[in-house]
């Protein structure tokens, strides 16, 4: 599973001269936490396609994995800092995340 959210990230861009840095979908200027914040104020895909013209329903995917990827490293970061995982870098953990 976790290997398909990392295949959606290709639809996924950061770049500091769009939207401040902020994760967005490629090609577009619509950022990741705006789609995450139209389907938790229940918004369909279809909807939220309608709101953004250029965003479909794999972009709405692909903010959902980029969503759990980083949720998996903040919950990664914070066993890390409570020493209940062993020492190593974030980039250890992402790849640890990975298999």
């Amino acid at each position: 599973m976790m290997e398909e959210h990392f295949t959606m990230l290709d639809r996924i861009s950061i770049d500091p001269k769009v939207c401040h840095g902020k994760p967005c979908i490629k090609g577009t200027r619509v950022p990741v936490f705006v789609i995450l914040d139209a389907l938790a104020a229940g918004m369909t895909y279809e909807k939220i396609s309608d709101d953004y013209p250029p965003i479909t329903g794999d972009d709405i995917k692909a903010a959902l994995s980029y969503a759990c990827l980083v949720t998996e490293v903040v919950e990664a970061r914070s066993a890390y800092q409570s020493s209940e995982v062993s020492r190593g870098t974030v980039a250890d953990l992402m790849e640890d995340l990975a298999e």
